[in-house]
């Protein structure tokens, strides 16, 4: 999570907060939209913008390689604090690797998406543990952006898959049970679609996945026709 330090005067690539080090599921976004990006140039413009798309491939070996035995990725290599640690849900490796392998038309991207997708079965859904999207807390952390990436996920498969389907609601009705009423009395103005109360702080701004929150509830509510994702 590369940023300007104001106190400093210059770019860092220190993480905010008390988890830093290097973040697969960070870095696959970046491959992804960077993948996109050069598709998108190429077709309209006629540029061919080769560094962009090495960058990105890169990037994709390079989050490969960290996976663990169990088919899934750490929240964060590299660490002074939790070095190589177990696995999440790295909800952005998952809805990325199906593209990245979809673009660039190599296998072993699409191989990788597959084990992501096994650990995803296996170690999150069938335990409902879904932790590791909020990256400046600890990757055991349960959270709602974890859930909400799954459902991202389940929604790119649907492509008439009923079962696919399935999930995407399943999980989208589980993220709705973490939304956060007036709990505490001294909270004047709870924020709905929240976070619920975290182990480390009590979480009351609105997160909303890069906003891809909003683009799941819209296409929920067009392939299951159900109003309540619509409203």
């Amino acid at each position: 999570e590369s940023h300007f330090n104001l106190d400093e005067g210059k770019f860092t690539s220190t993480d905010r907060g008390g988890n830093p080090g290097l973040k697969p599921d960070m870095n696959a976004m970046a491959a992804r939209y960077a993948l996109m990006l050069w598709q998108r140039i190429k077709q309209k413009e006629g540029l061919d913008r080769r560094d962009w798309y090495e960058a990105a491939t890169r990037i994709a070996d390079w989050i490969m390689r960290q996976q663990n035995g169990d088919r899934g990725l750490p929240q964060v290599v590299a660490s002074p604090h939790v070095g190589r640690d177990f696995s999440v849900v790295s909800g952005r490796a998952l809805v990325a690797f199906p593209i990245i392998g979809r673009i660039t038309g190599d296998a072993r991207y699409s191989k990788f998406a597959e084990g992501l997708e096994e650990f995803l079965r296996r170690k999150v859904e069938d335990r409902i543990w879904f932790t590791g999207a909020h990256t400046d807390l600890p990757p055991g952390d349960f959270e709602a952006d974890s859930v909400w990436q799954v459902v991202e996920y389940w929604l790119n498969q649907h492509d008439g898959d009923a079962d696919a389907l399935a999930h995407a609601e399943a999980n989208a009705l589980l993220a709705f049970l973490m939304m956060c009423p007036k709990q505490l009395s001294w909270v004047r103005n709870p924020t709905q679609t929240s976070h619920a109360e975290q182990q480390h702080y009590l979480q009351y701004s609105n997160y909303c996945y890069t906003n891809a929150k909003i683009e799941c509830l819209r296409r929920l509510g067009l392939l299951t026709r159900r109003k309540l994702y619509q409203d």
